[in-house]
């Protein structure tokens, strides 16, 4: 069967049409005519139970005895285990036949003839239409269907496994087979494979490879393994026969002694002793009498055979139960497959053997092809089944390369297009250089290998193509060790480690490794050390790099993006705008693998890896890692490796994700249902564990690299270089499953070979993806692989997994990297695995600001979310370790919520006493229809004030450079507003004719009500009616008095009490009281004052003074006159607002600024934006700052003044700014190259602000 299953996955929406179309070949041969006869299944049992290739005999014994009587020469086909398929019916439901083996056998053996039970019963009848009616999406998949196709499989199969050596799907012959290093022989097959697709069946066709045993005498096989010259080696002593029995222990040999034999037996161990020496007693009757007498091996064989052995010193084979036979006279039957891992040697044979240009391998399909010779299918024919003989072809698209961004100072600036997949870093730098400080070299050679000198020469030539490429690296001249490879490593490992450290008085952050070889042992204890003793990054490089001159340029750059990446850094990201999917939301990638054991190893476990991604730019990840039962498949620690990487994203980043994205490697069709089953469920399981409420989108993709498809150009000029199909290339039609969402992707640009496509198949989607929405996506993704320039086969986090799961194989501390080293009994024991260094992968976490106290952070709308996202990822969260307590103030959250989440997070502030907010939108009549709100939604400011009774201060930020529109302006003015009551809360009408209008009070208490006239109307009007109390003045003037004495400037309130002699007047009285109380003695001992003035005068007075003062202002007031101090010191974007309790306690701060819906309009449609972020920044400082005053936090309080500081001098220094900093500056005169983008804009307050930290 093709490992289909019973399971209604995602159905595939439209085909994609992105990309420019193009037609391709591939390796599928079109059923033309499916079996037009009735198919009848039977289940099959053989007694004793024995191995398929012996079945398959039995079975042809099976025919060639009841063929024709029996079955009535029918020609059922046969699977080799259970199942076997007839074209007609066989007549009865079951029947049981005896079944003889007579052709191994030997006339004059006293051995039984070998005889088997070969049971045949009716299992089902199959009827073909419903398989037709599945191909064209008019049926859903049934057990009848699966039947269906196995039954296919099992004819296109049968013929060829009569008559070759078969694994699983493939067929291989010995014809044009070519040795390997060692015993071994790799042999060229074919693989077939039923595969269902819109509206037809095809044959996946395709070339596969194997290694065999070296058929022969047993001893040349074991002078190879031995590494040899000849058998006569094998007279040496001390011989390593422990290592030759693991190697040959279970295969099958002849026996030379026997004439006539053909019979094979099975090798289960050597014997400890040598064939002299290996002594039995051997029974002889004469007479009727026995006797026994005691001989050895040696003896016996010349005695009863006539055989000299030459070798009488070398141990014996034991086959059978007790059966010891010379080695030299054991020959290594033909056509066993070899089924451990390859070596090093054996693996770079088999690629050279396998490594087929596209035109060649499409060439040996087709040999296969008149191999198989369908037409001459004798099976075939009688099904009524018939196959084309051309390949398939295929509509493909090319997808178009996304745009790749590094550090804005490379040549020809920061963004570029690649061509064909590939590209290279010259004049290039990475987006985001890390410094390494502390650093040490160990050469694992001695210096007749590699001199002082040659070492130096590399290092020097490393450190300048790192330093061009963008890192910095200070110290250029790192301490060297030598140390011997075959030492104790992690002795060595330590101390260049302390001798780093020593150096530069600071732990070292990278070990350099110099290696005389590419071996795994050596390679494989120090990523172990390093891993997980020392807690140190490792770059390893081959001492062949190092030895010759000056190192070549290339090869050091890829050195230098490991290095990069393993120390924090960032090489590239996509362009702005390049992947919506991760900006528009808070999205998180996560890639997963299980590594398992290799072929034959029942001791090691299985290892599951999980990666995710930590930015909106997928270009940093974490990992988590499992160990579990070996060949265990599906992710039994999956919920809680889940919940890990989530809290890791969300202390990263600030926000929990919205949406996740699942990139599942390693998964067989077969497997598909375990795993949605099991997995996506603890995915969801995850997230409710962090929150009952907590349900983001999830779609479940499985990334398939095992598999056979192969795509061919048509035209030479249709494939690149290497004569492969273009990177890019996506197939999602004609070959792909009938109606089920998947797709095949060639994102690599090829090498050597053919190059094999990756199989996206989407188990699960809630996030709605459409087809070109995935394909383009993962496509991008796969120009993201931080350790190359070059796009990448399969996607990164997928990839990564993969990358995580095979390191933390070399994390064992009991195993053993030799290739002749046996299993440790501790080595499948999950406690024998280290963990890795909480030192490793944090980004340094340690030299980050530690905050003891949580800060909440208010999530916004638009363009100011986007920007927030950015700020908290570039500014705040690499340098401070901080735990953020989020809350999602976005207009789809609060709908969501009911506004319910505003409450919320306005309680959170007064728990944590610090908010930091980002601009929301407050909903009018167009934004309801635009959001289809259930209703016009409060202002979350106004929310927030009411619950906090907080007021309101804004503050300029103050930029030299930036003209004033009132140039006496040069110390700033603080616009304290009393957010609460009057015309906001007030209560106005229309009134539609004559009338009077009436005010009236009426006591709770009982007392006289009291009734004021208004009005009297004498035709139509409009009346108000507004209110405020005497606890809300109270707090305000608390909450000025308190900021004027913070800012140690004067205070003045400002009314129209002339006017409103009882309403403005009950503002100028409290405050007055409140002064003379409680603040004047404070006031007086800073030299400062507290004044009132009506609003007229204090206006002209402020438009005369220098500023430098606070200015309390009435609700309405407050509004207007923040805007215009705003506007007069340059711009509505240098504006910051606080929002504080009465006590001074509790503060919240935002932007003065809206959520810049224009901005974002352009954002939406992929356009350059440049909007000013300095106020958003500032809403994180003035919040920390608070934090750092409430904690008394100095380096805190130093951080948030040092980054306003670089935003400043971003502007007033370096001349880099946004649009609207550069209209106050040139007007009319604007040009583009005057100001940057949002995106620059931000990088180049990072840059100064990490020069500035020394970062």
């Amino acid at each position: 069967m093709s490992g289909l299953q019973l399971t209604d996955f995602v159905k595939r929406p439209a085909p994609g049409k992105a990309g420019k179309p193009l037609k391709v070949r591939a390796n599928f041969f079109e059923v033309k005519k499916l079996p037009d006869v009735t198919v009848y299944h039977y289940d099959v049992t053989v007694t004793p139970d024995v191995p398929p290739v012996a079945n398959r005999k039995i079975f042809q014994q099976f025919i060639a005895s009841h063929g024709n009587k029996e079955l009535g020469g029918a020609r059922p086909v046969y699977d080799g285990r259970k199942n076997m398929f007839s074209p007609r019916d066989l007549g009865f439901e079951a029947q049981t036949f005896d079944i003889t083996l007579s052709g191994d056998a030997n006339p004059n053996s006293k051995r039984p003839v070998p005889s088997f039970k070969f049971k045949v019963k009716k299992a089902a009848t199959i009827n073909l239409e419903e398989l037709h009616r599945f191909l064209n999406r008019k049926a859903a998949m049934s057990n009848n269907i699966l039947t269906s196709i196995m039954a296919l499989d099992v004819l296109i199969r049968h013929q060829p496994s009569m008559l070759y050596s078969t694994v699983g799907r493939s067929f291989f012959t010995p014809e044009g087979k070519q040795p390997l290093a060692g015993p071994l022989d790799v042999w060229r097959g074919f693989y077939q494979s039923c595969r269902p697709t819109p509206g037809k069946m095809m044959i996946n066709l395709d070339v596969s490879a194997t290694a065999f045993y070296q058929s022969g005498p047993l001893l040349n096989i074991i002078v190879k393994i031995l590494g040899f010259r000849s058998p006569d080696d094998l007279r040496r002593p001390g011989i390593q026969w422990n290592r030759v029995e693991k190697a040959i222990k279970g295969l099958r040999v002849t026996v030379n002694h026997r004439e006539r034999s053909k019979r094979a037996f099975k090798i289960f161990k050597l014997t400890t002793t040598s064939a002299k020496d290996t002594k039995f007693a051997l029974e002889t009757t004469k007479d009727g009498k026995t006797t026994s007498t005691q001989t050895n091996v040696e003896a016996y064989f010349r005695t009863n055979y006539n055989i000299r052995l030459v070798y009488p010193t070398i141990p014996c084979a034991l086959i059978g139960k007790t059966a010891s036979v010379p080695l030299e006279l054991c020959t290594v039957v033909e056509g066993q497959r070899y089924p451990k891992k390859l070596d090093p040697a054996q693996t770079s044979d088999m690629i050279k053997f396998t490594c087929q240009p596209p035109e060649k391998r499409a060439n040996i399909i087709r040999d296969g092809l008149k191999i198989l010779n369908y037409e001459g299918n004798e099976y075939l024919n009688n099904f009524g089944m018939k196959i084309s003989n051309e390949m398939a072809m295929v509509n493909a698209r090319v997808l178009p390369p996304p745009t790749i961004s590094y550090h804005p100072t490379s040549q020809g600036g920061a963004n570029f297009v690649p061509r064909d997949g590939a590209w290279n870093l010259m004049g290039k730098k990475v987006a985001q250089g890390t410094t390494l400080g502390s650093w040490g070299v160990i050469v694992f050679a001695s210096e007749r290998d590699i001199n002082a000198g040659q070492v130096n020469t590399f290092i020097r030539g490393l450190v300048v193509t790192c330093t061009d490429t963008g890192m910095n690296i200070p110290n250029k001249s790192p301490p060297v060790l030598y140390a011997n490879p075959h030492g104790n490593i992690e002795s060595s490992l330590r101390q260049i480690w302390q001798k780093a450290g020593d150096l530069v008085k600071s732990a070292p952050q990278l070990l350099l490794c110099i290696l005389p070889n590419t071996g795994v042992p050596l390679y494989a204890e120090i990523k172990r050390v390093t891993d997980t003793v020392l807690g140190v990054s490792s770059q390893c490089v081959q001492i062949k790099h190092a030895r010759f001159g000056e190192p070549k340029k290339q090869y050091c750059a890829n050195v230098c993006l490991k290095m990069n990446v393993k120390l924090g850094g960032m090489n590239s990201h996509l362009a702005n705008n390049m992947v919506p999917f991760l900006t528009t939301k808070p999205t998180i990638l996560l890639g997963a693998d299980v590594s398992h054991p290799a072929p034959g190893d029942d001791v090691r476990p299985s290892i599951a890896a999980l990666v995710g991604s930590m930015d909106a730019k997928a270009s940093r990840y974490a990992a988590s890692i499992r160990i579990q039962a070996g060949r265990q498949e599906t992710m039994v620690a999956l919920s809680d490796m889940v919940v890990e990487l989530l809290k890791t994203f969300f202390q990263t980043c600030g926000r929990k994700p919205e949406r996740i994205l699942f990139y599942r490697d390693g998964v067989s069709e077969g497997q598909f249902a375990d795993v949605l089953k099991t997995e996506v469920a603890a995915i969801k399981a995850a997230c409710k564990r962090l929150e009952a409420t907590y349900n983001p989108a999830v779609t479940f993709v499985v990334v398939q690299k095992r598999h056979h498809a192969r795509f061919f150009p048509v035209k030479p000029q249709d494939g690149d270089r290497s004569g492969n199909c273009p990177s890019g290339l996506v197939v999602d039609t004609d070959i792909t499953h009938p109606f089920e969402f998947d797709f095949y992707l060639q994102s690599h640009a090829g090498l050597l070979g053919t190059s094999r496509p990756s199989h996206y198949c989407v188990l699960h989607d809630e996030n709605k993806f459409t087809s070109d929405d995935l394909q383009d996506f993962t496509f991008k993704m796969c120009h993201l692989f931080a350790r190359c320039t070059r796009t990448v086969s399969m996607v990164p986090p997928a990839y990564y997994a993969h990358m995580v799961a095979a390191r933390a194989r070399f994390h064992s501390r009991s195993e053993q990297w030799s290739d002749s080293a046996s299993t440790e009994s501790g080595a499948g024991d999950a406690s024998s695995y280290a963990n890795v260094k909480p030192e490793l992968g944090k980004d340094s976490k340690d030299s980050r600001i530690q905050v003891a106290n949580p800060v909440v952070d208010l999530d916004g709308d638009e363009m100011t979310r986007i920007i927030w996202q950015s700020i908290k990822e570039k500014l705040i969260l690499p340098h401070v370790d901080l735990d953020i307590k989020y809350y999602d103030l976005g207009m789809e959250h609060r709908e969501k919520t009911n506004d319910q989440v505003t409450i919320d997070a306005a309680q959170a502030i007064l728990k944590y006493n610090v908010g930091i907010k980002c601009a929301t939108i407050t909903p009018d009549e167009q934004r309801v229809k635009e959001f289809n709100l259930s209703k016009m939604y409060k202002s979350p400011n106004g929310t927030i004030r009411n619950i906090l009774n907080g007021t309101v201060f804004r503050e300029p930020i103050l930029l030299k450079s930036i003209p004033k529109i009132v140039p006496g302006w040069e110390k700033p003015i603080v616009i304290g507003r009393h957010a609460f009551g009057d015309q906001y809360r007030a209560t106005d009408f229309v009134t539609e004719g004559p009338g009077r209008f009436e005010m009236t009070f009426t006591p709770k208490n009982g007392g006289e009500t009291k009734k004021w006239v208004v009005y009297d109307y004498e035709g139509a009007g409009v009346g108000m009616a507004m209110y405020n109390t005497d606890e809300s003045i109270i707090g305000f003037a608390h909450s000025c008095f308190k900021m004027a004495l913070s800012k140690n400037m004067p205070l003045y309130l400002s009314t129209k009490n002339t006017i409103l002699k009882k309403y403005d007047g009950r503002f100028k009285d409290i405050f007055q009281g409140i002064y003379d109380k409680d603040y004047k003695k404070e006031f007086e001992d800073k030299k400062i004052w507290y004044e009132h003035r009506l609003i007229d005068d204090m206006v002209a007075q402020g438009l005369k003074s220098s500023g430098g003062f606070v200015w309390a202002c009435k609700n309405y007031d407050g509004d207007v006159q923040s805007d215009i101090v705003a506007q007069g010191y340059g711009s509505l974007g240098l504006m910051t607002s606080v929002l504080i309790t009465p006590d001074g306690k509790t503060l919240e701060s935002e932007a003065a600024h809206g959520t810049v819906t224009r901005h974002y309009r352009e954002h939406q449609k992929g356009r350059e934006t440049s909007t000013n972020p300095i106020a958003s920044i500032f809403a994180w400082t003035r919040g920390l700052a608070h934090r750092a005053q409430l904690d008394q936090n100095e380096a805190l309080l130093k951080f948030s003044l040092d980054l306003e500081k670089a935003c400043t001098d971003t502007v007033d220094v370096s001349g880099i700014m946004t649009k609207d900093l550069a209209l106050a500056i040139h007007g009319a005169n604007l040009k583009r190259e005057h100001y940057a983008t949002t995106g620059e804009f931000i990088d180049a307050i990072t840059k100064n602000f990490n020069q500035a930290r020394g970062l």
